[in-house]
């Protein structure tokens, strides 16, 4: 992930470099990229009140933004559908646009759910066809196809924000800033809170903390943020 993002900065500096008469310039801030998603012919990149899309055969660099159709402003992360062929942007305000075929499909369903606290989506994963948002309050699970919610998952009765999510064999896995909470996948009632244990394979932690989780040959690795001594 760290390569495709330096790669693609690298792209999108090198793009506006060449601007000639009477060309847009990339009006979006391009020095930070939040997240990035690969196609086969495409790879998007996301930064704070956009993203962009860049086409390997035709090496063009398209902004997707508030003004060319995206229905809100502060991205927070991107996923890919690989049953659609689709890419999700998630916002910050729990807010979801899907791009297929150069249209835009706003899901608002987070966005507007009666909950307090954070909506935030944190990370988009696909498994088994469907698309699992991790957020401030819970799991979100997402038809891809029908652009509707099907479950939500609270693996911290909503209490504490998803960090990111990972899934192998029969398990679901959710990480919050602490702790890494286990469910099981054939597991009807996994919106029960109590249907779900807190993995003690991962230890919890106290000062420090996690960030990012993935699968990888069936096994998890964990980023972790160890907290600066001078913050003490």
């Amino acid at each position: 992930m760290m390569r495709l993002i330096i790669f693609f900065l690298f792209l999108s500096f090198g793009s506006i470099g060449q601007i000639g008469t009477g060309q847009w310039r990339l009006h979006i801030p391009a020095k930070n990229a939040i997240d990035v998603v690969a196609f086969s012919d495409r790879v998007y990149g996301a930064y704070q009140n956009g993203v962009t899309e860049y086409n390997y055969s035709s090496n063009e660099l398209s902004i997707w933004d508030a003004v060319t159709g995206l229905n809100d402003i502060t991205v927070s992360c991107l996923g890919h559908s690989s049953a659609t062929n689709a890419v999700f942007i998630g916002y910050e305000n729990g807010n979801i646009d899907k791009i297929k075929d150069n249209t835009v499909t706003n899901i608002p369903a987070i966005k507007l759910a009666q909950i307090q606290g954070s909506k935030v989506i944190h990370e988009i994963v696909e498994y088994n066809g469907y698309m699992y948002f991790a957020t401030g309050f819970a799991i979100v699970k997402i038809d891809p196809i029908k652009n509707e919610v099907k479950d939500t998952y609270y693996p911290t009765n909503g209490n504490e924000s998803i960090l990111d999510l990972a899934f192998m064999g029969d398990s679901i896995f959710a990480l919050t800033s602490d702790r890494l909470y286990k469910g099981n996948l054939n597991n009807i009632a996994l919106a029960d809170p109590t249907q779900w244990a807190v993995d003690a394979r991962v230890p919890i932690l106290a000062a420090n903390s996690y960030s990012e989780l993935e699968e990888i040959n069936n096994e998890l690795f964990f980023v972790l943020k160890v907290k600066n001594r001078a913050d003490n």
